[in-house]
């Protein structure tokens, strides 16, 4: 009996010690990747992954900009957004794909109609549905609109580094899909990551909202 209380006494003390430093998590099963937690508490930050209902998730229709097509140089559009927009972390596995492509901002007249760009990396050699892929959308002012739309009134936001942001994972067919949404330095971002930790999705993150 008195082994028994030890037990229970150590276990209540070590919550109250984790409760003490204000780190919590909550891991979820996901055999496609063993470093997914659906949620944890750290240094201030507070991580939630939602798993929305595959039902949740509609099809939208993205009408196309107004205006002028004119097309910018990677150069071009870091000079509009005031930063170099691929320095990020980018997981060792991935190689750049488009950074010397030209990118589609649209112009009414000197006005900026549409100004999202898309950066994408993949495995060298190959692209797929079980391949790694990641891509990092971004316009000024608000986060890109997406061709999906959750419904799910249930999905909760984090804050990390003060900033908001909405993450969902998804578990197709054995893989692994996740996706963050948030506003930083008033840049609109939507990150996805196919195929890649949540570890190493979770560095590019924190990278871009260093």
């Amino acid at each position: 009996m008195n082994k028994q209380k030890g037990i229970i006494i150590c276990i209540l003390l070590a919550f109250i010690v984790l409760g003490g430093i204000g780190i919590w998590i909550y891991v979820s099963g996901n055999p496609a990747d063993d470093t997914y937690s659906a949620s944890w508490e750290e240094n201030g930050n507070k991580v939630y992954f939602n798993e929305p209902d595959h039902d949740a998730v509609a099809a939208a229709k993205l009408a196309l900009p107004d205006g002028e097509k004119k097309e910018l140089t990677l150069e071009e559009v870091n000079q509009y957004y005031g930063r170099d927009m691929s320095d990020c972390y980018i997981p060792e596995n991935l190689v750049n794909n488009n950074l010397k492509e030209k990118f589609d901002f649209y112009y009414d007249g000197d006005k900026v109609t549409s100004d999202r760009v898309v950066l994408w990396y993949s495995i060298e050699g190959g692209t797929g549905p079980n391949y790694p892929y990641m891509e990092i959308e971004f316009q000024k002012g608000k986060i890109p609109l997406s061709d999906m739309i959750c419904a799910d009134n249930d999905i909760k936001e984090s804050i990390i580094n003060g900033k908001k942001v909405t993450f969902t994972a998804e578990f197709p067919e054995g893989s692994t899909n996740y996706t963050a949404e948030f506003l930083n330095n008033e840049i609109g971002y939507r990150v996805q990551g196919i195929s890649i930790s949540q570890e190493e999705f979770m560095k590019v993150i924190y990278s871009l909202l260093d």
